[in-house]
């Protein structure tokens, strides 16, 4: 937590994090917000649709083969790729190199400034002040030069911590800022808003409200500092005292939080994001107790980000994620993680026990990736087993061979039920500088035929010719039109 006091505290008093932060909302929404063009140019434009039914078909119940397989994914991911093209975005990306130029450096941000750090300061909660927590007391003879006598000397420890929180919480950071004529001004306000012109002299809002009950997460302790004293008393006894100063790291996390940037009275950015929050320990946030579940919709200017589950329990001995992308109605990517285990915690140790997962992912409906892992801690305890044979050629294949029988992962096109390939673990020798030798494993993808390719030799440029040259297309034209540093 050290690093996320430091990033909150320090930031707080700068303007630079501030505009940055606005900023960043704005540019990590370049990739996906397109911009409003005139009727003629987007009726010369291709939709979605279009740029789908121009990969070729295939039929996803016969197997392909490699060369046919590199060939369909090619194309996939071109079509995938080309709905994130700069030209998209001009308009966005426009406001953006505006923002930065007219709001950056010779802003006025003085009131921001301010704000900033009186909303920190509201985050000290509460200061319990100095509690012992731990004493001792015991006698030793010490030898006293003066007398040339040894004397019984107590000796008292005393041990204090002086605990503060702090507890992080959106609501606090309210008002309404409005920039004009060169400075940022103020009004009270009961959530968070910022108001400023486009490069068009349209106006612009981007506003945070929270809204529902919030729950305090702990998320442990972060040592301040180590003060240590001792003293003589007038009985001749000894004291030590040691102090500990401690922040309490505590983040109020809201039931809904909504966010939203317009542009001219149009919503260009608006997303919603639900908190489902039980915690049971009041001093650390534990896994092994908590639970979560957490729903996240966000739509851009056409294209939405759906988050439907995110939850997690270990009394129910549960974990799901689902997400969808979709521009319009048309899905262009979705997946799903399913995981049944159980999380123990010994001492801030977490152990999982007994963990399946289920994974399932689709692009544009025309590949999917889906599969299984059976038993995750009998695999790690075979992968560890595998290691601790590595000079021992017999042992250590039959333990890949079982890691490998506990993993089903697999590659289908157009929904069929015919596996193109799937992943699996292979045993390779490798020879170290003295000579010797021991065994090792990579990760390799295997088609139907046997042969086996290494990631790194299947995904290159020569295998996937229109990807690479449309991505390097596209990063040259996003660093070339976005302008701030």
């Amino acid at each position: 937590m050290t690093f996320f006091n430091n990033l909150m505290h320090n930031s707080m008093k700068n303007k630079h994090f501030i505009y940055s932060a606005l900023c960043a909302l704005m540019l990590s929404s370049t990739m996906f917000v397109s911009c409003d063009k005139d009727d003629d140019k987007k009726s010369e434009e291709k939709t979605t649709d279009d740029i789908i039914n121009q990969i070729p078909a295939v039929d996803g119940n016969k197997q392909l083969t490699p060369d046919e397989q590199k060939s369909y994914l090619d194309q996939v991911g071109k079509a995938f790729m080309t709905e994130f093209q700069s030209t998209n975005f001009d308009n966005f990306i426009d406001l953006v190199n505006y923002a930065y130029e007219k709001y950056g450096e010779d802003y006025d941000w003085d009131n921001v400034e301010s704000w900033a750090d009186d909303a920190y300061d509201a985050l000290i909660k509460t200061e319990k002040g100095k509690t012992l927590v731990d004493e001792d007391e015991w006698e030793n003879e010490s030898y006293d030069s003066k007398t040339d006598e040894y004397k019984t000397v107590i000796y008292r420890y005393l041990d204090y911590e002086d605990i503060t929180e702090v507890i992080y919480t959106a609501s606090e950071f309210k008002g309404h800022f409005v920039a004009e004529n060169g400075k940022w001004t103020q009004t009270a306000a009961d959530d968070l808003q910022f108001s400023f012109s486009d490069q068009n002299g349209k106006p612009c809002v981007l506003s945070v409200t929270t809204s529902g009950k919030t729950v305090n997460a702990f998320f442990g302790d972060d040592n301040k500092g180590y003060d240590w004293t001792r003293k003589e008393n007038e009985d001749g006894s000894l004291t030590s005292e040691s102090t500990e100063e401690i922040e309490k790291q505590i983040v109020a996390v809201p039931e809904h939080i909504t966010v939203t940037l317009t542009q001219d009275g149009k919503e260009v950015i608006k997303s919603e994001i639900n908190t489902d929050l039980s915690v049971a320990s009041s001093t650390e946030y534990d896994f092994s107790k908590d639970k979560f579940n957490v729903t996240t919709t966000t739509t851009i200017d056409g294209y939405t980000f759906e988050v439907s589950k995110a939850s997690f329990s270990n009394q129910d001995k549960k974990a799901e994620s689902t997400f969808k992308l979709k521009k319009g109605d048309v899905k262009l990517l979705e997946y799903s993680i399913k995981a049944n285990g159980e999380i123990t915690n010994d001492d801030g140790d977490y152990d999982v026990n007994t963990l399946d997962t289920e994974i399932s992912i689709d692009i544009l409906g025309k590949v999917q990736i889906k599969g299984t892992s059976k038993d995750g801690g009998k695999l790690m305890d075979l992968l560890d087993e595998a290691e601790e044979n590595q000079d021992n050629e017999t042992v250590y294949k039959e333990k890949i061979a079982a890691a490998n029988a506990l993993i089903n992962y697999g590659m289908y096109f157009d929904g069929g039920d015919t596996k193109q390939l799937e992943v699996v673990m292979e045993p390779f020798e490798e020879e170290t500088w003295g000579g010797k030798t021991y065994w090792d494993y990579d990760l390799l993808i295997q088609f139907a035929d046997g042969t086996k390719n290494a990631f790194d030799d299947f995904f290159i440029k020569a295998n996937f010719y229109n990807v690479n040259n449309l991505w390097d297309d596209m990063s040259d034209d996003y660093e070339n039109k976005i302008k701030v540093d």
